[in-house]
């Protein structure tokens, strides 16, 4: 490795968009050939390493390139990578929340190393990785890369607008950092995972999906840390396992998930919200917004305040209608909620305001959408009532404020 010696090495956590000129030394924790099922289709071999610094990264060699590495890599050596290209991270990239994520899509030149007398030692095995990875490099077309909890049945789901039927199946993951996320897959793409098989390892196998489409989806109970559902289209790609036998937990099939339900039987995930939601007042959100933030003002710094504030519960004493406005027949409500002097303003809009009102904005007339400063009687019977809300903060880095979401109510006390 001559021309490796004499370009400058580098660090995983110094890595930036584009080419890179450094390189970096590594050791290879695991490797695997990546299949995408059902044709079980080669595209390439993916790799897991860490650095010195306990950095991880998780990459993949491509399939024009395979065979000439291949006979090289083997499991707890120490590499020398240069050479190689970091893509930017995409909104659908889940893998880890975090400022940049770059991806190792192109690697011309692959060493084997023999260093000596290490300052900081190199982490021996995956499970050491998996707690102390700072950062997490993933593969620009690898969205998802999590455990794999539980997974549910097929079920039929009715398109509105007598549109038809399809057929869903919901995954459980545990992403590496530790949150929870659903992927939805959709027919013909339900059939691609190999249930039975999985629920026969007798482990939590680590599973990589692609081509997602993220959405929010409104009106749901779903508990907080699971409220995002990823939607997998038909483009959806599952990459394969890289099978851990560390894991010895065994794999839970749940029947069903009833989406009404506010603690519904999700497996390993109940006891994660259940610890996760903590009690909050309008004034203690209120004092999580960026710009009340005292202290760095670097980016990362904001983005980690706010990750830790995303799903909190707060008790309204007070509630005042701003406004109503309805487009394509869908209410929307704009909140004020008081308590204690301190007002916050949210948006309550689809199926959920529907059940906050009881107003059904399709038997509004056309003079009442348009005038929104008549409350309709059937929605002014919310006012000065008491409620339980569960808030979240809409995840938002930067800018000067902060937009919040209601999730799931429940009523406390009549109005006065």
């Amino acid at each position: 490795m001559d021309n490796g010696q004499a370009i400058f090495q580098g660090e995983l956590s110094t890595l930036r968009y584009g080419g890179q000129p450094n390189s970096v030394v590594v050791r290879l924790i695991r490797i695997w050939d990546c299949i995408i099922p059902p044709l079980n289709m080669f595209v390439g071999i993916d790799f897991l390493v860490v650095d010195s610094q306990g950095f991880g990264m998780h990459g993949c060699i491509p399939l024009d390139a395979a065979d000439i590495f291949r006979s090289s890599l083997l499991e707890g050596k120490l590499y020398r990578i240069s050479v190689f290209e970091i893509e930017a991270r995409k909104k659908k990239n889940l893998t880890l929340r975090s400022l940049w994520r770059p991806s190792s899509s192109l690697m011309s030149e692959l060493g084997l190393v023999k260093l000596q007398n290490q300052s900081r030692p190199f982490l021996e095995n995956i499970s050491a990785l998996l707690r102390m990875m700072k950062f997490l490099h993933v593969i620009i077309d690898r969205d998802v890369l999590g455990l794999l909890e539980a997974v549910t049945d097929v079920t039929e789901s009715t398109l509105p607008n007598n549109k038809g039927i399809v057929f869903k199946r919901d995954i459980y993951l545990t992403l590496l950092t530790g949150e929870g996320v659903i992927v939805r897959l959709w027919n013909p793409k339900v059939d691609d995972l190999d249930v039975t098989s999985i629920a026969r390892l007798g482990y939590k196998p680590l599973l990589a999906i692609a081509g997602l489409h993220i959405k929010q989806y409104q009106g749901h109970s779903f508990p907080a840390e699971l409220h995002l559902v990823v939607n997998a289209l038909t483009v959806v790609r599952l990459l394969g396992f890289m099978l851990i036998p560390i894991f010895k937990k065994p794999f839970k099939l749940e029947r069903g998930y009833n989406a009404g339900c506010t603690k519904s039987l999700l497996g390993p995930f109940c006891h994660v919200f259940t610890c996760r939601l903590e009690r909050r007042i309008v004034e203690q959100l209120l004092y999580t917004n960026p710009a009340a933030i005292k202290g760095p003002k670097s980016s990362e710094f904001l983005q980690r305040w706010c990750n830790l504030i995303q799903r909190q519960v707060v008790t309204i004493h007070h509630i005042d209608i701003l406004s109503i406005s309805c487009h394509s027949c869908s209410l929307r409500l704009s909140l004020i909620l008081e308590h204690a002097g301190f007002k916050l303003r949210v948006v309550v809009f689809g199926t959920l305001a529907h059940r906050l009102t009881g107003l059904d904005a399709t038997m509004l007339h056309f003079a009442k959408k348009i005038d929104w400063k008549v409350i309709p009687v059937d929605t002014a019977s919310i006012i000065n009532m008491e409620y339980d809300f569960v808030l979240g903060v809409l995840k938002r880095s930067t800018g000067c404020g902060m937009a919040f979401k209601i999730y799931q109510f429940a009523t406390i006390a009549t109005g006065v």
